[in-house]
């Protein structure tokens, strides 16, 4: 049988995708301090999530004027499903985003949460994530890991975002922390059982599922239509990369 167009920009992606499983990244965290700093780093990567999982949701639906049907009946049921687990999940009876569970497994470590909140403030005023990046210090690897899923996500074509987050993201979160959760947390689990309970509640992936999913997403989106199908494999080859080289800018600190 001939492989899908989804196996094919999978079979396309996968010298990428090897490459950032074995990242140095994962050789240098060997102490509670190492988990602390990538924590710091990546929890822009964890509102990032949030943000391109709205774009999509905004993108597909009608959610911003008078209501009207969705042409993406298939992709949107799955977008808002989605986002009603990671918007709103369950921890300790309270309602509570996947982001925010993050921040309480910083805050449990001991990482520093402040350039987070900070950034969340800045975005609430200045109403821009650029303006809000300017007047923030942050390391320059972050700025551009958030700038380039910003493009992506805002820019006006759902097959490329979807691409982006399931291909680019969704597919790659399990093994990419599957060192975290076999190594460092069970040598502290005081420190980071509340990551624990992050890592395995967004990285247990149903994987019949979830291709399921991809499949029928990136099929309504791209249809027929070789171009789309380009584009889609052009913004998740981008977003492996990003993610790459935010891991590169954090080994770079952490020397």
């Amino acid at each position: 049988m001939e492989p899908s167009r989804i196996e094919k920009i999978r079979f396309t992606l996968k010298p990428l995708r090897v490459r950032l499983f074995g990242h140095e990244i994962y050789q240098q965290m060997e102490t509670l301090d190492d988990i602390r700093e990538f924590m710091e780093h990546h929890v822009f990567a964890v509102w990032d999530n949030m943000s391109q999982l709205k774009a999509l949701q905004i993108e597909l639906s009608t959610i911003d004027h008078a209501w009207v049907p969705s042409p993406y009946k298939n992709s949107i049921r799955i977008f808002n499903e989605m986002a009603l687990e990671d918007e709103c999940d369950k921890y300790n009876g309270e309602n509570m985003s996947h982001f925010e569970l993050y921040k309480k497994a910083m805050e449990q470590a001991g990482a520093k949460t402040h350039l987070v909140d900070r950034f969340l403030i800045l975005l609430q005023e200045e109403g821009s994530m650029h303006a809000a990046l300017d007047k923030i210090q942050l390391p320059d690897s972050i700025k551009k890991y958030l700038k380039i899923n910003w493009e992506i996500s805002h820019s006006g074509q759902p097959h490329a975002m979807a691409a982006a987050f399931f291909l680019g993201r969704e597919d790659v979160v399990p093994q990419l922390f599957h060192k975290l959760a076999d190594d460092l947390i069970l040598h502290h689990p005081k420190e980071l059982s509340v990551m624990k309970e992050y890592l395995e509640r967004h990285t247990n992936v149903d994987t019949e599922k979830h291709n399921e999913h991809v499949e029928i997403v990136l099929q309504e989106l791209c249809g027929e239509d070789e171009q789309k199908w380009k584009e889609a494999e052009a913004a998740a080859k981008s977003a492996l990369e990003a993610r790459f080289a935010l891991w590169d800018g954090m080994l770079l600190l952490s020397v």
